[in-house]
């Protein structure tokens, strides 16, 4: 099937995107608690071309890619969605949206205890029956399995809004640094601003990488996908964006995402 495209110029490109954006995200505010980066800055080249939109009939979420035909997202932005799209822009700021073809949600997945803020599985493979651009590469998986790090610095990115409830804020890929703080288990790891700041994720982030950057004394390690954005909390923790990110860890997850990866007919290195 070939991709749409659409022939209007880059400014009324923009002002679209903005307008449908705006309208799902009205819509997903009270009905999917899919969560955009909060006080960063627009992402650099190096991670951007790692990252795509996922479009549903409620709202956007993010998604890291693996492969040409293969992303990775949180189960939550996909479980009940209908209508699921993936969106990418050209460099021109063209809009492209594609269909996608199966998507696999990890077995342990718990959408009750999502809904709950328990800890859960919440990773899932979405294929895609035409291969994105060239300009797309995989982001690696680790390894290992690893917990969360205590004090370690975390570099996130996702496509959601800069504030709450605007959805004229979403659809520009933005990134901040934050670091590790309790609670922590394999399943599950808390990010905050090391200053205190009102920086993190808010709707429309959910299903975007995660990377640590150090170890837990903050000296420089080689960066490492070790999670998705699943979750958002305001300040004094409260329901909101920018205050405490919730992430989903893939170490539970990893060898799943490898043998379901194969199934799917799109095998993961290592």
């Amino acid at each position: 099937m070939a991709l749409t495209r659409s022939a209007v110029s880059a400014k009324r490109i923009d002002m679209r995107i903005r307008s449908v954006l705006a309208a799902l995200f009205c819509v997903a505010a009270s009905v999917v608690p899919a969560f955009g980066v909060v006080g960063g800055r627009e992402a650099a080249p190096d991670i951007a071309r790692h990252v795509v939109m996922l479009s549903t009939q409620q709202s956007f979420c993010s998604a890291v890619v693996l492969g040409p035909r293969l992303l990775l997202t949180a189960a939550h932005c996909v479980d009940q969605a209908g209508g699921v799209r993936v969106l990418f822009f050209t460099k021109e700021r063209e809009p492209i949206l594609a269909p996608i073809g199966t998507i696999a949600l990890h077995p342990r997945f718990n959408p009750q205890a999502y809904r709950k803020r328990q800890f859960t599985i919440d990773v899932a493979l979405v294929t895609l029956p035409t291969p994105l651009p060239p300009a797309f590469t995989p982001l690696a998986l680790p390894a290992a399995a690893e917990d969360g790090v205590m004090n370690a610095r975390y570099r996130i990115a996702g496509y959601g809004l800069a504030a709450r409830g605007d959805g004229r804020t979403g659809g520009v890929l933005r990134e901040a640094i934050l670091r590790g703080v309790p609670p922590a288990s394999d399943v599950q790891l808390r990010l905050e601003h090391a200053a205190g700041a009102l920086v993190g994720a808010c709707q429309g982030d959910s299903g975007g990488p995660v990377l640590r950057l150090s170890d837990a004394s903050g000296a420089p390690s080689e960066p490492v996908l070790v999670g998705l954005l699943a979750s958002a909390r305001g300040a004094e923790d409260t329901r909101g964006c920018g205050g405490r990110t919730g992430v989903a860890l893939l170490g539970p997850a990893l060898e799943w995402i490898r043998q379901k990866a194969a199934e799917l007919g799109s095998p993961l290195d290592g």
